[in-house]
């Protein structure tokens, strides 16, 4: 296709402004975005328009260096009785021995819905930054000061990079040294893009995406100025955390499932506290529910029995559901006798529960291992102990829920099995 000199259009077609020092300039999209005729403006005939806030906020940039040389201004134009809503960014590259602005430029652009304009600039958790690196100083917008708790302008973050240094998660801080790199040295690139962790006013951890560019750079390749961003991201890494919990829970009775297992299982290695011990639980006649009762009343059953091994053990524990009918409870820094005593007391719990449809029933295993010794023979031991303890009580368990199912359906049942059920005279 032959080249045509066309300018295409696009949702982000911006008009581009220039300030002197006394005068602006403006381009046609920019004139036409203002409904303002053609020629030179005074910064007062320019400004006349601007809705009271804007009008002394851009003056203030302009005037003084205390906010930074960011331009970033949020601002309504009203002329000939029409009021257009605008956002007008740009840099300050030049200013005075007073701090006044020399040269000043950047766009402006008609905001009509949330999609007018950058995506960056359309969110409150984006704080923009400014180095300059010829004197040393930091420049933070209002909205960086108001992420990390700071009462701009009468709360100030530090103004020099050492000091920004500080604020910055020893854990990342290898992030802002690749950034120090890059200013110094091209071979590094003109752009990064980091995850770092910023100190909060009240001493917490935000959680930002940082991205930033070389502006300038000297003969000697060493930058002059770098400007970015830094985005609030503690709401993604907050919903990422509960995703990952979730997926580490069991969906139905909300305790830990296998894949937690796993994947906690090589930190208490490392970690302890030593000793270990477990119990393995088999819930008693869950099938036997599920066929009679419903699924529902197998579901109801299982949370009870997770609200028995909750209430009844006080002491630190990650209860898990292995599958189906079988839970294992981890019991960190707790010693054989002590785990016996916890077996007990789950027993005594059983006995002494209120009277319900269908009652809680569980066989308990236990077993304990230190350092060094083997997770799965010690599982192995604690199911063999379990097995043994389901035998002993397996034919007065299943009397009991054989009862308690009669009672809820009000008919008697057959016990044909661990697993097959019928009215009385059924074929």
């Amino acid at each position: 296709m032959p080249y045509r000199n066309e300018h295409i259009f696009t949702v982000f077609s911006p008009g581009f402004w220039l300030y002197d020092g006394s005068r602006f300039w403006l381009d046609e999209t920019a004139r036409q975005t203002l409904r303002l005729p053609p020629g030179e403006l005074t910064a007062s005939s320019f400004l006349q328009h601007f809705d009271t806030v804007a009008r002394e906020q851009l003056l203030h940039i302009l005037e003084k260096d205390d906010r930074g040389d960011v331009v970033l201004v949020n601002a309504v134009i009203c002329r000939d009785g029409h009021c257009t809503d605008i956002l007008m960014q740009g840099s300050i590259p030049l200013r005075d021995e007073r701090g006044r602005a020399m040269r000043c430029a950047g766009y402006l652009i008609e905001v009509k819905n949330a999609f007018s304009i950058p995506r960056v600039y359309n969110s409150p958790e984006v704080g923009l930054w400014e180095w300059n690196a010829i004197t040393g100083k930091c420049s933070f917008c209002e909205d960086y000061h108001r992420m990390l708790g700071y009462d701009w302008p009468g709360e100030g973050l530090p103004q020099d990079i050492d000091g920004w240094v500080e604020l910055v998660h020893p854990d990342d801080r290898d992030a802002v040294a690749f950034q120090q790199q890059m200013s110094l040295n091209p071979a590094y690139g003109d752009k990064f893009e980091c995850t770092v962790r910023i100190r909060h006013k009240r001493g917490h951890y935000v959680w930002t995406i940082g991205r930033g560019f070389v502006v300038q750079r000297n003969a000697h390749g060493q930058a002059l100025a770098l400007r970015g961003s830094n985005q609030n991201i503690e709401v993604v890494r907050e919903r990422y955390a509960k995703s990952l919990e979730d997926a580490m829970r069991d969906t139905l009775t909300g305790c830990h499932n296998r894949s937690f297992f796993r994947e906690e299982w090589p930190r208490l290695k490392r970690d302890g506290p030593w000793p270990l011990s477990l119990l393995y639980i088999d819930v008693c006649g869950l099938k036997m529910v599920n066929d009679a009762l419903g699924h529902d009343r197998g579901d109801r059953l299982l949370l009870e029995t997770v609200n028995v091994l909750s209430t009844v053990i006080q002491m630190p524990k990650y209860i898990i559901r292995m599958g189906g009918d079988e839970f294992l409870v981890l019991l960190p820094d707790c010693t054989p006798p002590l785990a016996d005593e916890c077996a007990r007391n789950l027993a005594k719990g059983l006995m002494l529960q209120k009277e319900a449809d269908v009652p809680v029933i569980f066989a308990i295993g236990a077993a304990s291992l230190t350092r060094g010794e083997s997770l799965d023979a010690a599982i192995r031991t604690a199911e063999r102990e379990m097995q043994r303890a389901k035998t002993r009580s397996r034919a007065q368990d299943q009397a009991r829920l054989l009862s308690a199912i009669e009672r809820q359906l009000g008919r008697a049942v057959c016990h044909q099995d661990d697993r097959v059920f019928c009215s009385v005279g059924d074929n």
